[in-house]
């Protein structure tokens, strides 16, 4: 059955309309075994159609949603099967949420709450009447295919999707990249098992789906080129799966393969389902990513790879010759945390991370390039990071398989807050670096002084204008840089990393990534 409101979306004259939300420090809730105990009467008519969210609060980098089932005095009773998955996920009793989302009270202006019978939307200021042009999807797809093949879709534009997972009992509760255990999230155009097919020059806006477009179910030789990703409650791209066990085919039949992402724009992703990657690659081989310009995500601009250190030792994945090249990622990572420009999980052999811009990742902790639990076997050479609260490289150190097989090739490094190489202060386990500049030819290729990126790393054709930032020196410089090796990580083949000259240290007063940086490391 289809509800006949929107659950989480409504448009209005071609703009978003966000969902109420308030902060519920006024209730002063404290946990208990079936939910929260307020310090007053909370008022039950407000709360019958609420939804409580998590932000960076069972872990860093996910927030999880439980409706409320119902409302008892001081009592707010969470939707028992999310409630279970809550807890399990945070190892013990839940928190107390920072945010409700959905009271049932006169919304701000531009805003909408909704029953299962209503819509109450307060128009925007200055008033301009009645509402106009308004849509409320109802459906989650908006094209499914299965098997195609030789196909293009070409100047078409997809727009109007839900995803209504979130407003069930079972709430939604992510592992990561809304990935939950009830299975991978759609997309509002979905491709299965397709076969030479290409998405060529389309448009994706205002979508509530947990991604605009996934491709999967052993696809190959699809490509997404020359599109734009607009105003998208979730992701914008999604390839291939998180299947543990078809992640081990031998069968080329069976493998997500040959994929291109190449020279699209994504823009303000991720808006309501902030856990959402802008670009996720699950298992995949032969991919490549490249050429893309990416702005304002809620959480990574970038993901590649899954399973963490599930299939370091024994059998290995189909991952490989996974290429993600020349991408633009600006203002990433803007509500959740411990996420990057560009994020790795993984072996994932003959793998390049190479050539990309980053600017203004806003994640407090780890870095913006990214190698988490188990990446093996990548080549991370000549990217650019900017501007960032957190060191410009972090490989994970932790769980058992840390990012191993990282060649060191520079004498400092320093983890935030001016710390030195070594254990990260903010997040025990791990490794961050930071890159040493220098002069060189190597520079010449990637940027001048005045901020013009060169052949080096080529702009998106649909990209922003690179700007000059208010401050820059001026200087030519690059690395060949530095990557710590996870706890007790050592190279393949019992061969320590090898060290370079001594080279300047170039940060901010604070020790963090505050100016671009030319880097190489080989993972």
């Amino acid at each position: 059955r289809i509800p006949v409101v929107p659950d989480q979306l409504l448009y209005q004259g071609g703009l978003r309309a966000p969902r109420a939300t308030a902060r519920t420090e006024a209730w002063n809730l404290s946990t208990t075994a079936e939910g929260y105990s307020a310090r007053g009467l909370v008022p039950g008519l407000e709360w019958a159609a609420a939804e409580l969210r998590w932000p960076s609060q069972v872990q860093n980098w996910i927030e999880p949603r439980c409706p409320v089932a119902r409302v008892a005095g001081r009592r707010v009773v969470v939707s028992r099967p999310c409630w279970a998955a809550l807890t399990a996920r945070k190892g013990g009793p839940p928190p107390a949420p920072l945010l409700v989302e959905n009271l049932l009270r006169p919304p701000p202006s531009g805003q909408f709450a909704c029953s299962d019978r209503h819509v109450f939307y307060r128009p925007r200021e200055p008033y301009g009447g009645p509402p106009r042009d308004a849509w409320a999807p109802l459906h989650e797809a908006v094209l499914q295919a299965e098997g195609l093949a030789n196909h293009s879709f070409q100047l078409l534009a997809f727009s109007h999707a839900t995803w209504r997972q979130p407003s069930t009992p079972e709430g939604y509760v992510p592992t990561q990249s809304l990935v939950t255990p009830l299975g991978e999230p759609p997309g509002a155009v979905s491709l299965g098992r397709a076969r030479g097919v290409a998405v060529d020059g389309c448009s994706f806006a205002n979508l509530g789906s947990a991604y605009a477009l996934s491709v999967g179910g052993a696809s190959q030789q699809v490509s997404v080129v020359g599109s734009s990703f607009t105003a998208l409650a979730g992701g914008a791209v999604k390839l291939g799966n998180v299947d543990d066990e078809r992640a081990l085919a031998t069968s080329p039949e069976r493998m997500d393969s040959g994929l291109r992402v190449v020279d699209n724009t994504i823009r303000s992703a991720a808006l309501e389902l902030r856990g959402a990657a802008a670009i996720f690659a699950g298992y995949v081989r032969d991919t490549t990513i490249s050429h893309n310009s990416v702005a304002e995500t809620g959480y990574t601009a970038i993901s590649l790879g899954w399973g963490w250190g599930t299939h370091v030792l024994g059998r290995q994945t189909f991952m490989r010759n996974n290429h993600v090249v020349s991408n633009r990622m600006e203002r990433v990572v803007s509500a959740l945390n411990d996420g990057g420009c560009i994020y790795t999980l993984g072996p994932q052999p003959n793998s390049t991370v190479s050539l990309n811009y980053c600017e203004a990742d806003r994640a407090p902790v780890v870095g913006s390039f990214y190698h988490d639990n188990g990446s093996r076997y990548f080549r991370t050479t000549r990217n650019v990071a900017s501007n960032s609260p957190a060191p410009c490289v972090y490989l994970q150190g932790c769980c058992g398989a840390p990012a191993l097989d990282a060649r060191r090739t520079a004498p400092r490094a320093s983890a935030g807050e001016g710390s030195t190489d070594g254990p990260s202060p903010r997040f025990p386990g791990g490794r961050v670096a930071r890159l040493v500049p220098r002069r060189g030819a190597a520079a010449q290729q990637l940027r001048t002084g005045r901020g013009q990126l060169l052949a080096g790393l080529p702009r998106p054709r649909r990209g922003l204008p690179l700007r000059r930032r208010q401050g820059d020196s001026g200087e030519r410089a690059s690395a060949r840089g530095v990557a710590s090796r996870g706890a007790g990580g050592r190279r393949r083949g019992g061969r320590e990393g090898r060290r370079s000259r001594p080279g300047r240290t170039r940060k901010d007063g604070r020790g963090t990534c505050g100016r671009v940086i030319f880097f190489s490391a080989v993972s």
